[in-house]
Order: C-alpha cells, then sequence, then structure tokens
C-alpha cells in the first residue's frame, strides 16, 4: 500500500482547527481533537498488528474516527452497510481475510465468536464499538504476490449491494477517494458548510461527499443516529422523524437518493419548511424524475442531480448552483474523464484498482459503467442501463432474476415476475394454482423475505391468471419486461399507492411497511414453454465482459472525444488494412474447411466474400487521403497484437472448427455499427481531414447494420451445442485480441509511410 498522508496533512489548508469538526448526538470534536483521536487510534491499531479491518456500526464520532484511522495507519478498511442480510455479512468477513471487526450488532458479534475459536473481545479499545481480533486462515501480507487477492495499493473495499445476493467488492485508493472529494468541494463552493449525514457512512457516497468533501471545505459534519434521522435497513424511513432531525440540526447541505427526495417534497406540499440555512441538496443513486426535481425546486428545496459510481469513487457529475442544466446529472468534475461511445458511458482517470478477488479486473484503465447516454459541452445525460438490473429509489441494485428464483424456489406459484425500478421496493405479479389460496401466497412471500435482505423483499404483490401473461413471455417463458411494465402500467400505480410508504409518505411509525394487494381471479393451470433463449442473444449475453475490454480500450474514448492526432488515426488505418486484408482469404479458408453438413453456412461465407472483396483498398486510399504514401502502407508489416488475432483466425478455422471464425465476425461487425460513424465524425471534426479519408468507417457503420442483422438469423440457425459453444469461446478471445490491437497503437508507427 502506498505510504499514507496524515489527516493533518490532508486538511493543512482549514484556517481553524477549533473550530467543530464532527458532532453527534453526545459529543462532538474540533478539527484538533478530531486529529488528536484519529491519530491515537491509528497508533493502537497499528499496535495490535490489524492489516484488514471490518466495520458494521451505525453512524456516530466512532465511525468517522475508525475510517479516518484506517487510513491514517494504511490499513485496509471495509464499511459494511446495516442492510445486508446476516449471510451477506458472514461471507463478506470470511471472503475478505478480516483480522478485526468493529461492530455493535450482537448476533454479528456472536456469530464470529462461535466461528473462530481464537477470536476475543478486546476491552481497551479507543472508542465505543465493540471489537473482535479475528484469526483468519491467513492474512493478505502472507499471501504470495501471485494469491493475492486485491490489488496492491487498496485501502477500502466498499461493497455494491448485492445485485445478484453476492456483493461485490471494489477496490479504491485512499488518494482517489480524497481526489473525488476534493473535486466535491471545489465544483460545490461553500465554506465551512455544516453537513447533515442522512445516508449511512457506509455508503460510499455519504463516505466521500458527506465526509471527506466537508472537511476539506472546513466545515461541520453532524452523525445522528439511524434512529433519530428516522431511517432503517435501505428502505425504512419515520418520516415525522427525518423533518424533525432536519429542522433541529438545520444543515447547510444534505445528500438524498430519490426516495426520500420525495418524502421531502411531499412533506413541503403538507406544510413543512425547510431550513433557511439549507443551501445545497445533492440527489443521486438512481434515476430522478424531471418533474420531481421541478416540484423541489419550486418549493425552495435547493435540489442538484448527480451521478457516479464506486468503481469511479462514487460521483462523476454534479449540477451545482453555478454550473447546472435540466436534463442532465450533471457537469463532469474536473478530475474526470469521460467519452460516450455509441450510447455506452466510459469514465477513465480515475478508475479504481479493480474488484475484490478477479485479477482479470485489476488496474483497469477506464470503467466500462453499462449506462447508456450522450455528454456535450462538458455535461452528461444518463438514457438508461444496458443491463437488466432494477435500481431502487434508495439506489439498492437488485437482480430480478435473482429474486424470481427465491419466490419459485417451490412449486406453490407457476410465474412471478417482480419490478420496481426507481421505485422504494420491489412488488411482484404472481401466478399460481387454483387450490393455492391467497393466504398460501402472502405467507410464501413473507417466508422468502425473510431470507433476502430489505431492499430485495417484496413488498405487495398481485394475483394474474395464466392467460393475463399472454403476450409477456418469449417462447422459454422469460419475462418481456418493458412490455409488461407498459401493460400493467395502472395497476403497478396501485399496488404502490396502496403501499404505506410510497403513496402517503406518511409517518409509518408503528405501521407494518408492507401491504398485500390481490387480484382473486380463478386460475387454470397451463403448461408454459421451455424452449432457450435464442444463440445470438445467448453470444451477445456471454461476451459482454470481454466487449467491455474492447471497448475501455484507451485510444477509444479519445478518439470519440476528438482527443487524437492524424498519426493516431493512421496507426489505426494501418492495422486496419493489416487484418482486413486477411478477411477474404480467411472466409474463403472457413468455407472450404465447412462439411457438407453445413452447406448452407457455405453459402452464407460465399455472400461474405462478395461483400467483402477489396475493402482494403478502401483502406489503403484513405490514408493517401491522410497524406500517406499507400504504396508503402501496402509493403508495411503488422503490429505484433493485429498478427496474432489474425493468425488465431486461421489456427481457428484449420485447426479447430471453421465455424468459430463467426466469433471474429461478431466482434468486428458489431463493434463497426457501435462505433464507425460516430468515430469518423469526431474525428474528421477534430483533424479537419477530408471526407475521402473515411470511406472505410463511414461505409462500415451504414453497411454493417444490414450485415449484423444477416449475422443474427444466421446464428440462430446453428443449433450445435459445440459449434455455439466455440463462436461464444472464439467471439471472448476475438474481443481480447481486438483489444491488444488498439492498445499497442502508436502514432509513431506511421511516420515512416508518410508521403
Amino acid at each position: 500500500m502506498i505510504a499514507p498522508i496524515p489527516l493533518r496533512v490532508r486538511l493543512k489548508e482549514v484556517i481553524d482547527f477549533d473550530v467543530m469538526a464532527v458532532s453527534d448526538t453526545h459529543n462532538s470534536l474540533s478539527y484538533s481533537q478530531l486529529i488528536d483521536h484519529v491519530e491515537s487510534l491509528s497508533r493502537w491499531l497499528i499496535g495490535n498488528d490489524v492489516a484488514t479491518l471490518a466495520l458494521h456500526a451505525d453512524n456516530s464520532i466512532d465511525w468517522v474516527t475508525v475510517d479516518l484511522a484506517c487510513q491514517e495507519a494504511g490499513i485496509r478498511c471495509i464499511p459494511l452497510p446495516d442492510f445486508f442480510s446476516q449471510n451477506q455479512l458472514e461471507n463478506c468477513l470470511k471472503d475478505t481475510l478480516v483480522d478485526m471487526l468493529m461492530s455493535n450488532s450482537v448476533e454479528l458479534i456472536d456469530s464470529e465468536l462461535n466461528k473462530h475459536s481464537a477470536a476475543k473481545e478486546l476491552i481497551d479499545v479507543p472508542c465505543s464499538i465493540r471489537t473482535l481480533k479475528l484469526s483468519p486462515h491467513t492474512r493478505h501480507e502472507d499471501l504470495s504476490v501471485g494469491d493475492q487477492r486485491c490489488p496492491t495499493h487498496t485501502q477500502k473495499i466498499t461493497f455494491t449491494s448485492g445485485s445478484t445476493g453476492a456483493p461485490k467488492g471494489v477496490c479504491l485508493t485512499a488518494d482517489h477517494q480524497w481526489l473525488t472529494a476534493d473535486a466535491l468541494a471545489v465544483s460545490i463552493n461553500l465554506n465551512s458548510p455544516k453537513h447533515l449525514c442522512l445516508l449511512p457512512l457506509a455508503t460510499l457516497l455519504e463516505n466521500v461527499a458527506g465526509l471527506y468533501a466537508p472537511l476539506l471545505s472546513g466545515g461541520t459534519i453532524v452523525v445522528p443516529s439511524a434512529k433519530e434521522r428516522g431511517l432503517s435497513g435501505s428502505s425504512g424511513l419515520q418520516l415525522s422523524q427525518l423533518l424533525n432531525c432536519i429542522s433541529t440540526v438545520a444543515p447547510a447541505t444534505l445528500i438524498l437518493l430519490p426516495q426520500l427526495l420525495t418524502a421531502l417534497v411531499a412533506a413541503c406540499q403538507q406544510g413543512w419548511t425547510p431550513p433557511e440555512a439549507l443551501k445545497f441538496i445533492a440527489v443521486g443513486g438512481a434515476k430522478v424524475a424531471p418533474k420531481l426535481l421541478k416540484q423541489a425546486l419550486d418549493l425552495g428545496l435547493p435540489v442538484y442531480e448527480g451521478y457516479g459510481l464506486s468503481e469511479c469513487g462514487s460521483v462523476v457529475s454534479l449540477n451545482t448552483p453555478s454550473n447546472s442544466r435540466p436534463g442532465k446529472v450533471g457537469k463532469l468534475l474536473p478530475h474526470c474523464h469521460l467519452s460516450v461511445i455509441g450510447e455506452d458511458i466510459i469514465v477513465s482517470n480515475p478508475a479504481f484498482q479493480g474488484y475484490y478477488d478477479d485479477r482479470e479486473s485489476w488496474y483497469p484503465v477506464s470503467v466500462y459503467t453499462g449506462d447508456l447516454g450522450s455528454f456535450e459541452d462538458g455535461y452528461l445525460a444518463v438514457n438508461g442501463r444496458r443491463k437488466n438490473l432494477i435500481i431502487s429509489s434508495f439506489g439498492r441494485n437488485i437482480n430480478p432474476e435473482w429474486v424470481e428464483s427465491e419466490l419459485l424456489g417451490q412449486p406453490l406459484l407457476l410465474q412471478c415476475v417482480v419490478v420496481g425500478d426507481n421505485r422504494p421496493n420491489l412488488v411482484a405479479f404472481v401466478s399460481a394454482a387454483d387450490h393455492v389460496t391467497d393466504q398460501q401466497v402472502d405467507q410464501w412471500i413473507m417466508r422468502v423475505n425473510s431470507r433476502l435482505p430489505d431492499y430485495a423483499q417484496v413488498k405487495a404483490w398481485s394475483r394474474l391468471e395464466l392467460a393475463e401473461w399472454d403476450g409477456l413471455l418469449t417462447a422459454n417463458g422469460r419475462p418481456q419486461r418493458q412490455k409488461l411494465n407498459q401493460q400493467f402500467a395502472l395497476r403497478i400505480e396501485a399496488l404502490y399507492k396502496n403501499d404505506t410508504f410510497y403513496g402517503a409518505l406518511r409517518d409509518t411509525s408503528g405501521a407494518e411497511m408492507h401491504t398485500k394487494q390481490h387480484i382473486n381471479n380463478s386460475i387454470k393451470m397451463t403448461l408454459v414453454s421451455t424452449t432457450e433463449m435464442t444463440f445470438f442473444e445467448r453470444l451477445n449475453t456471454e461476451t459482454e465482459q470481454a466487449r467491455n475490454y474492447l471497448l475501455a480500450s484507451p485510444i477509444m474514448p479519445r478518439a470519440m472525444h476528438g482527443d487524437i492526432t492524424k498519426n493516431d488515426y493512421g496507426a489505426f488505418l494501418l492495422q486496419a488494412y493489416h487484418h482486413v486484408k486477411h478477411t477474404t482469404p480467411l472466409l474463403m479458408a472457413a468455407g472450404s474447411r465447412m462439411p457438407g453438413s453445413k452447406e448452407w453456412l457455405r453459402e452464407a461465407l460465399a455472400e461474405y466474400i462478395e461483400e467483402e472483396l477489396g475493402h482494403q483498398e478502401w483502406i489503403l486510399n484513405d490514408l493517401e487521403h491522410c497524406g500517406y504514401d499507400k504504396e508503402i502502407a501496402r509493403a508495411s508489416t503488422p503490429n505484433s497484437s493485429t498478427e496474432i488475432m489474425v493468425s488465431y483466425a486461421y489456427d481457428v478455422i484449420n485447426r479447430v472448427n471453421p465455424v468459430g471464425f463467426f466469433g471474429m465476425v461478431h466482434v468486428l461487425e458489431g463493434t463497426s455499427v457501435t462505433m464507425a460513424d460516430d468515430a469518423a465524425e469526431s474525428i474528421q471534426n477534430a483533424l479537419g481531414l477530408p471526407k475521402g479519408a473515411f470511406s472505410y468507417l463511414r461505409s462500415h457503420g451504414a453497411i454493417d447494420i444490414e450485415h449484423v442483422k444477416f449475422f443474427e438469423d444466421l446464428m440462430n440457425r446453428i443449433d450445435d451445442p459445440d459449434d455455439q459453444a466455440q463462436i461464444i469461446h472464439c467471439a471472448k478471445i476475438f474481443y481480447h485480441l481486438y483489444g491488444n490491437v488498439f492498445r499497442q497503437l502508436d502514432e509513431s508507427q506511421v511516420r515512416s509511410i508518410a508521403a
């Protein structure tokens, strides 16, 4: 780990160290006292030989002190959210080789004491959080370099909410966290703000933007307990308590999730007046309805939307009083670089260190966010997500298939789909046999809920006849979610309006948080088709991670930004020539090796040959229009990465299975459709090159749209499992090989072909 920077050095710009730095209901610390506490606890941690500390506690001064002391001592800190289930917490502790646990959860403490015979509770701890010294079977420091489970300079491992039930550990350096905090402090530009921490400090957003950023501005951080701020778990809310907390503290700044903003808007409409001191409310974590933002502003709530993700240090863009645009999720923070390739949002510099215990993800240059959007004049718009995750209005990521599989774990239910995107909780549509009563369904859902973390629990449900699913399922019974949301929009609204939390947004103290909305129709049992999804769908789904490796190539976001030289573009064209000139020979080779039983594939290859013949000459002409000697280019030799990619294609055809070559077709044509036209426009605008320098890119951007449709139909005719597996395998390899071609590009490579 990099040598830690002391807190007193990070806060050297703070003018008055006698000012209150942090307070809770019982105590407060000035900046001088906070630094003293942090240094004292840091020495204690070092003296106890702590390498990895898990922190599972409510917001408090002690939480703040432990978090900062871990940085001071160069210790990995793992904040564990209070909304994780007991099983998730125990798995995190086991998997991350934690050797010290700080928690006020009696259940978790007792569980760890029972599992670790050598574990002992320490009593000389300089804070009030219960502390266990654990005895993992090994520690990170004792592992060989090849067996390390997290990147070298990891200081914090922050866990996602676990969209599949198995949370991912995002590894961050201390400098990354403070770099983001500094960018936020500069952008928000408030001197000595009083910030009220409403979200759990274990949430990276509140940790970085609600703790570090105000400290850098000489502010005061107020950290009431969950009970005092009216919050419990990931979505429980007592509105009257929340309003009282805000009114009493009278903060200058807040961070809200969309559902909390909805609650404040409703409170204002019912007569609540926000404190006059309130100057800035950041809202993020999930999509915010533009209508809600406007309502908030009209009611005097100074709300500004932002966007970010843990892999980028929590915040990437933010609207502020001096830089705000409606419909955007903010201006890019000054420390970030961002590009949109096609519609895919990619963030670079800074990027996280990688995921815990996933070496292939370590030290990325860029972060493929999975979000779709646009970027113009420094402002980002987010239009949706490529993946099928549900993101609740509390910012929790939920994979619907995970919850549905739990609900369908017994034959009680015949069909089940959960919805809840941008909502406070999940609701479900279910079907069951005639003899199954509503009470049995309700009891089963409650039983399943008891095994799920609270953010993934189903809080309301509606019963459908099987006939009502007609047109809403694919051939294999998979739900068509967008159509379902549209067709049942009124029912979905009814479910949420009847939900105590969402509908009335009133004080839920003493009220049961789940409601049961039923449609009591008789149900006939019918069979649901179990045909597999199309192979083309599988091909796209199972190669997505490899595709991200290609899209994260550093030159791609630069090119889409216009941050590119003529020699960069020339280097790309030169390597394109060296692999495209092999396209026709490869197609011919694949056709010659195709068995008689696949004559229809040979005919398809013949069509490809007719389309692809001579494309390498287009590239040479483009080089000539850029001012290079195309004949010298023709006689040049390829980069090693290009040669390896082409060689692999020949090897697959001649040695393994010629059908595998379609993996290369999928990669090259799919990339062309996604990027070619936008890349050509961006590069031409940046370099001022003639239109004739872009015949290759522009033709492939347009032509390959038809090719992809042809390719999709072709793939869906392939029904041999071995052939399908080979194509998927080869596509993954080609995504990596093609990504390496882009990574090896160097503008010096084309200086020798200058005309």
